[in-house]
C-alpha cells in the first residue's frame, strides 16, 4: 500500500487459534496486523506476523501473552515511526477476531454466558440449555462503560489492553465472517436439512437444490476461491461457499424450492448484507439494512423457534453500528487473516520444533527478492491507467492498428473473454453486457470493450426491495450484433445465472 500521501499509520490487528496437527493439540496462537486505510481496499494492505505463541492450549495468561505487544505498541503510539526518511504518527484502528478470541483478550464473559452479549446489555435467557438474547433495543455499551465495568457480570478481570486506550467496545467490531458467514447462514441451511418438521425440506428439494448448486459452477467468477458443492455436504462448506450462497447463489436458486415464508426471510438477511458489502450502497442504505436485520431477528423466533435467538442470531441487530465506524464489511472481517493462518500452517514441514520452522521459513521467505511473473501491462490513455494482458489479433470490430487483449484488470476484478464466466460487466445505466473483445484504440487513446448487450432488464425480486436497487438484474434478449463502450463505463463485473428462459446478473460485491 502506498504511504507518501499519509502522515498516520493505522493498524488493525487479529488473534486467534491456530491447530497445527490432526494427532495432538498442538497449536499457534499468533498476533497478526495490517495497514488500515479506507481509501484503499481491504486486500491492498498485506497481513504481517507480530508475534506468535506456541502450546499445547491457548496462553494461560492473557497479560503475559499480550506484554511485549503492548510495550512495543504503546512505545509507537508515543514516539511515532520513521520509514525512508518519513516519520508517521501510529495508531490503533481495532482488533478483528471471532468471539472466543474477542472474550479471551477482552477478558470477558463468552458468549453463552448470560451477559455473554459484546454490544449491549441485556440478560440473556436460557431457553433448552441454549442462551439467547430475545431484546433487540436493550441498552448499548460504551467504551466508559466497559473500562469501568458498570455491569460487573459481564466483565472476567481487567484487560491489558486497556493500557493503549483503544476503546474495547468500538474498537472490537464483530466479524461477518464468523457471524454471518459459518454462523447465521450455516445455521439456516442446517434448519431446512435436518429442522423441524415446518421448516424442513424434503430430500427431493435438497436433490434439486444441490443439482442446482452444481450445475451453477460453469457460472463462477475466477475471483472465486471455491466452486459450488452440494447441499450434502454442507457440513464440509468452508466460510467463503457459505458467503458465496448468501450473496449469488442463494437468492436464484432457493427462489423455485424454498416456500414464501423461509424464502423471504433468507432474502432479508442476504439483501442487508450485500448492502453492507457495498460502498455506495452502505453510505445511502445502511438504515434500511438495519431495519432488515432486526426484522430477521424477530421473524426468525416465529420460524425456528425461541432458541434460534443465540448470540449468533442476536449480534446481527449491531452490525450496522460497526459499518458505519469502520467503513464496509470486508474492512473488518477475519477472511484476509484467516488466509494467512493458512499459509502459516502450510510453511510447517514436520511435527517437529514448529515454531522453529515458522521462523525459519519465515526468515528465508523475507530475505528472498518478490519474483514478477505477470503478463499484465499498464496502458495510459486520456481517461485513466488500464491493466490489460494476453495481446492477441483476432481482429473483432477492431482497425489494424489497434491492440487488442484477452483480459482488462479493474482493480482485484479481471475480465477474460476467452472463459464465459469472467465475460459479463454491469455498465453504467442498467446495462448488462457480455465482452469478446477488448482494444486499445491507438489513435483515439481509450480502451474499448466489444460486447453484445442483453436488450432487456428488469428487476429479478421486489421483497424486501426493489433489486434494481442493488444492480441485481433479470435479462434477456442478448443482442447478435457488437457495441463498443469505454472500459471507464464498466461498474462491477457480473455473475451472470441461468434461471428458465432468462438471466440474473449478480454484481460482485466482495472482496
Amino acid at each position: 500500500m502506498e504511504l507518501e500521501n499519509e502522515n498516520t499509520i493505522s493498524l488493525f490487528f487479529n488473534v486467534d487459534g491456530l491447530p497445527l496437527y490432526k494427532g495432538c493439540s498442538k497449536q499457534f496462537w499468533p498476533i497478526l496486523g495490517k495497514i488500515f486505510n479506507r481509501k484503499h481496499s481491504p486486500s491492498c494492505s498485506a497481513i504481517f506476523v507480530i508475534a506468535i505463541f506456541c502450546g499445547s492450549s491457548k496462553p494461560a495468561s492473557v497479560e503475559e501473552y499480550l506484554h511485549d505487544f503492548i510495550a512495543e505498541l504503546s512505545h509507537l503510539m508515543e514516539v511515532g515511526l520513521t520509514f525512508h526518511g518519513k516519520h508517521y504518527a501510529v495508531d490503533i484502528v481495532g482488533f478483528a477476531c471471532d468471539a472466543p478470541a474477542r472474550a479471551y483478550i477482552k477478558c470477558i464473559k463468552g458468549h453463552t454466558g448470560y451477559f455473554g452479549c459484546e454490544k449491549c446489555e441485556q440478560h440473556g435467557e436460557r431457553v433448552d440449555r441454549v442462551m439467547t438474547f430475545p431484546e433487540l433495543n436493550a441498552p448499548k455499551r460504551s467504551d466508559e462503560s466497559f473500562k469501568n465495568q458498570s455491569q460487573k457480570g459481564h466483565h472476567k478481570g481487567t484487560s491489558p489492553l486497556l493500557a493503549l486506550n483503544i476503546g474495547l467496545v468500538t474498537g472490537f467490531p464483530l466479524d461477518y465472517m464468523h457471524l454471518i458467514c459459518i454462523g447465521v447462514t450455516k445455521k439456516l441451511l442446517i434448519y431446512w436439512i435436518h429442522g423441524e418438521y415446518k421448516v424442513k425440506i424434503s430430500a427431493t428439494q435438497i436433490q434439486v437444490l444441490s443439482e442446482l448448486l452444481l450445475k451453477s459452477s460453469t457460472a463462477v467468477c475466477s475471483e472465486f476461491s471455491r466452486k459450488p458443492r452440494s447441499f450434502q455436504e454442507v457440513d464440509r462448506w468452508k466460510a467463503v461457499e457459505f458467503r458465496n450462497f448468501l450473496l449469488y447463489l442463494g437468492p436464484v436458486v432457493l427462489r423455485s424450492v424454498l416456500c414464501d415464508d423461509l424464502y423471504h426471510h433468507f432474502m432479508l438477511l442476504s439483501v442487508a448484507t450485500t448492502v453492507m458489502l457495498s460502498e455506495t450502497l452502505s453510505r445511502t442504505m445502511l438504515t434500511f439494512a438495519s431495519k432488515l436485520l432486526k426484522s430477521f431477528v424477530s421473524e426468525a423466533c416465529g420460524l425456528y423457534g425461541h432458541d434460534s435467538l443465540v448470540y449468533n442470531m442476536h449480534s446481527l441487530v449491531h452490525l450496522p453500528d460497526d459499518v458505519a465506524h469502520f467503513g464496509t464489511l470486508d474492512r473488518f472481517s477475519c477472511f484476509s487473516f484467516e488466509s494467512k493462518l493458512g499459509v502459516i500452517k502450510k510453511q510447517l514441514r514436520s511435527g517437529a520444533r514448529p515454531l522453529a520452522q515458522f521462523c525459519r521459513r519465515h526468515s528465508e521467505l523475507s530475505s528472498q527478492k518478490p519474483v514478477t511473473c505477470s503478463k499484465l501491462q499498464s496502458v495510459k490513455t486520456h481517461s485513466g491507467i488500464f491493466t490489460v494482458g494476453e495481446e492477441h489479433r483476432s481482429c473483432q470490430s477492431a482497425s489494424p492498428d489497434d491492440r487488442q487483449f484477452y483480459v482488462l484488470a479493474c482493480g482485484q476484478l479481471s475480465f477474460d473473454t476467452r472463459r464465459p464466466a469472467d465475460r459479463y460487466a454491469l455498465l453504467r445505466y442498467a446495462t448488462v453486457v457480455e465482452i469478446h473483445n477488448i482494444v486499445y484504440d491507438v489513435k483515439d487513446n481509450d480502451v474499448l470493450l466489444v460486447c453484445r448487450q442483453f436488450s432487456v432488464a428488469s428487476p429479478f425480486y421486489t421483497y424486501p426491495c426493489d433489486s434494481s436497487q442493488l444492480d441485481v438484474w433479470k435479462v434477456t434478449g442478448l443482442t447478435s450484433s457488437y457495441h463498443s463502450y469505454r472500459a471507464t463505463d464498466i461498474q462491477s463485473k457480473c455473475m451472470l445465472l441461468q434461471r428458465k428462459d432468462y438471466y440474473v446478473a449478480l454484481p460482485l460485491m466482495h472482496e
